[in-house]
């Protein structure tokens, strides 16, 4: 629940460090993912040597830090339309429970309002948040009944609009 890292305080100096060691996934192009090779111990526990067990709160919420702001710069960069539209963010999966990384992304994605899926107004709470993937597709399949375009071009590099989906009859 990001209980330790909510009692942590950021670490600046261990926040440049990860800006740095990182600059080049986050400059990177999409599409692209990360995996251990990226994010695991062998790149993280050289940055974190100086942080002995008195110190893990510190380390953990400077990391919850780190995850929020690599998501709004990635956001900011390859979707700057969003910035105009007012958005609503809704968390879900494991991490919407972390308090202390819901908390940095609110404070990077504001004044935009954050909240976990199971707060959404007139939701039914938890079924919700475990239909999530019926959600998705639910709002999918709306778009493409109203011919709405669905794509990422930002994200995917497609060169126009696109309608994603079937329809059986």
């Amino acid at each position: 629940g990001g209980e330790r890292a909510s009692r942590g305080r950021v670490d600046a100096e261990l926040l440049d460090a990860l800006h740095r060691r990182f600059a080049p996934w986050l400059g990177a192009d999409a599409p692209r993912s990360s995996g251990r090779e990226e994010f695991g111990e062998r790149a993280l526990l050289p940055l974190l040597e100086d942080f002995g067990r008195e110190r893990l709160d510190d380390a953990l919420a400077t990391l919850a830090a780190f995850a929020a702001r690599c998501f709004a710069l990635r956001l900011a960069r390859f979707a700057p339309e969003l910035g105009a539209r007012r958005p609503r963010f809704w968390w879900t999966g494991g991490g919407a429970r972390n308090r202390a990384l819901i908390g940095a992304l609110a404070r990077e994605l504001a004044p935009a309002p954050c909240a976990p899926l199971d707060a959404w107004p007139g939701a039914a709470g938890a079924p919700l948040e475990r239909a999530r993937e019926a959600l998705l597709f639910a709002l999918l399949a709306d778009r493409r009944l109203r011919g709405a375009a669905s794509d990422a071009r930002s994200a995917t590099g497609a060169l126009r609009p696109a309608v994603l989906g079937c329809l059986w009859v």
